[in-house]
């Protein structure tokens, strides 16, 4: 058991991960070794290959990639932050040389082979999209000068590019519903709202009414969700507003009389001189 009063970094490390998140990441992991077993052996069979094999070459690439989500947990999140970004760099270049020097595979090109091995760009363009995503959102909020909100849609659009003319539809489906799950949570404004559906207006009469249809549906459903809970919200803060807001009961020529200590109105000099002065109890 670590102590919390232990000062290694393995003690500040277990006191802080997410456990419960890491457990299931495990369990994740362990569930497709299992299946990678039960669905992997007659595949290897028909194509004259070990029966293990594809079960082999899964814990073979599942060791490299536990250590490197144990090691990026230990980063501090300004760490973190940087490697997205060279991460998300690195992979839309490759995401590029695919185009070119990918092999095309059903009208498709989006493996590329590195040192012997094939690897699938848009696999590593994805975590580093999330992370700056929603740091940028999250400084948006922090710092409204910063234009965080038209870099993570600058974002978006050469990510969302680079998967289209490979092309990868899941792959785009997917990461414009999460950045459109994070910009919900950040608080969607009317006019990107607005901006978003126009855009995938204008897409739905030009060339693609598939994905279009579908960003229109999420855009729909995303302002539908944050204009009612933006109501909510100010119900809820008005109602805390009413009840939390300091009272002082001032006494006047035999009327007693209710007002706000502090309001979004200053009170008047004169009425500050009663509350101050001549009140004769505070509530």
């Amino acid at each position: 058991m670590v102590s919390r009063l232990e000062r290694t970094r393995f003690a500040a490390w277990w006191w802080t991960v997410d456990r419960l998140l890491l457990a299931a990441l495990l369990a994740l992991m362990l569930a497709g070794i299992i299946l990678s077993l039960a669905a992997s052996p007659p595949v290897a069979s028909r194509l004259g290959l070990d029966p293990f094999y594809f079960v082999n070459r899964h814990v073979l690439y599942l060791i490299p990639a536990l250590a490197v989500m144990l090691a990026t947990s230990f980063l501090p999140p300004r760490h973190i932050r940087r490697l997205a970004v060279i991460v998300f760099i690195v992979s839309l270049l490759l995401v590029a040389a695919t185009l070119h020097y990918g092999a095309e595979v059903k009208g498709a090109r989006r493996w590329i082979v590195l040192l012997g091995i094939n690897i699938q760009p848009s696999e590593f363009l994805k975590p580093a999209f999330v992370i700056l995503i929603a740091w940028l959102f999250g400084e948006s909020a922090r710092r409204p000068e910063m234009p965080a909100n038209t870099f993570a849609l600058a974002l978006l659009l050469v990510a969302v590019a680079g998967l289209v003319l490979q092309p990868d539809f899941g792959q785009t489906m997917l990461v414009a519903l999460v950045w459109s799950a994070l910009f919900f949570i950040a608080g969607m404004r009317l006019v990107w709202v607005v901006g978003l559906g126009g855009a995938a207006a204008l897409s739905l009469l030009s060339a693609a009414p598939i994905e279009a249809a579908v960003i229109l549906a999420v855009v729909a459903a995303n302002a539908t969700v944050g204009y009612v809970t933006e109501r909510r919200v100010e119900r809820v803060l008005t109602s805390l507003q009413s009840t939390t807001t300091p009272r002082a009961s001032v006494r006047r020529d035999g009327a007693e009389t209710v007002l706000p200590v502090w309001s979004s109105s200053r009170p008047s000099h004169r009425e500050l001189g009663y509350i101050l002065g001549r009140s004769e109890s505070i509530g």
